[in-house]
This record gives C-alpha cells, sequence and structure tokens, in this order.
C-alpha cells in the first residue's frame, strides 16, 4: 500500500481523551516497559506536563483523521527517546514508518541530531518498523527489568 503524506501537528488540550484512548489500548499496554493500566488522572498529570514542555508530542494525521501519537522525550542537548502509537483502526496498514520518517524531519528541523528508541525484545515487529524509518539497532537494553533493544538514528545522515 502507498501511504499518502503523513501531517503532525502539536498536540493540544484537546486531544487528550483520544491519547488517553491510545495509551490503554491493550496492544498499546502490551508493548510499553510500563504495562499496566493507565488511570484517567494519571494521564491527565503526564498530558498536562507533555503540553508544559515536558516532552514533546504531536498527533499523526492522514486525510485529516488522528491515527496516532509521536513523542520526543529530552534525553541530553540535541538526542531524544522517541515513542509511537498508532490507534488500532490504523495499524498493519503501513503508517508507522511514515510516521516516523514524519517525525525524524520534524526534529531535524527543530535542532535534534539523533533519536533513541527502545523496544522490547519481544515486540519484532515494531523494531522492524524503526528499522525501515532508518533506526539501527546499537545494543539490548533493559527497561523497568524488561529486556529490549536500544535502536538510535542520527538525523545529521538525513
Amino acid at each position: 500500500m502507498s501511504v499518502p503524506s503523513i501531517r503532525l501537528r502539536p498536540a493540544t488540550e484537546a486531544d487528550r481523551a483520544l491519547t488517553f484512548k491510545w495509551a490503554n489500548d491493550p496492544q498499546v499496554r502490551a508493548a510499553s516497559f510500563f504495562s499496566a493500566p493507565i488511570t484517567e488522572d494519571q494521564h491527565s498529570a503526564w498530558y498536562a506536563k507533555s503540553l508544559a514542555g515536558a516532552r514533546t508530542i504531536y498527533i499523526a494525521e492522514w486525510r485529516n483523521a488522528a491515527i496516532g501519537l509521536v513523542r520526543l522525550d529530552p534525553l541530553t542537548e540535541g538526542t531524544a527517546e522517541v515513542g509511537i502509537t498508532i490507534g488500532a483502526e490504523y495499524r498493519g496498514r503501513g503508517f508507522a514508518a511514515p510516521v516516523l520518517e514524519a517525525l525524524c524531519t520534524t526534529a531535524a528541523d527543530g535542532g535534534m541530531h539523533k533519536l533513541v528508541a527502545r523496544i522490547r525484545v519481544d515486540n519484532p515487529r515494531s523494531r522492524r518498523t524503526f528499522e525501515r524509518a532508518g533506526f539501527r539497532c546499537e545494543r539490548s537494553d533493559a527497561v523497568n527489568g524488561i529486556a529490549g533493544f536500544k535502536l538510535v538514528r542520527e538525523l545529521d545522515e538525513q
């Protein structure tokens, strides 16, 4: 399938309910290093902190429909950790890699030099998606006691 252009826009308060729904999707929780369900209060606090600048979150849109969320959590100057969630109705349709490509372009335009992703070892599909988007596996990496991989994309190579 040829995926049309993906647009990223900054998340707003109006997106909070939808992002809460996406965050608690069973497949999203299973792929997370923190797999417990998220309460509405926890999500509201995280979301408010995000909008206040703790991280940058974008809503990915295709044909004016919100299809997912991507985030950049600052690690060091010019480096951020990436997170992605694609809404259940859009999964398996080839959107994740183009959304990641759009995020890489946006991050590079914003002065980022390197993006890092941490993927559970039991999530090979996600690893392949990140690799299709130009990330390379650097090493094994455990988070919250769960085995994972650390994938990196140098944005200066674009």
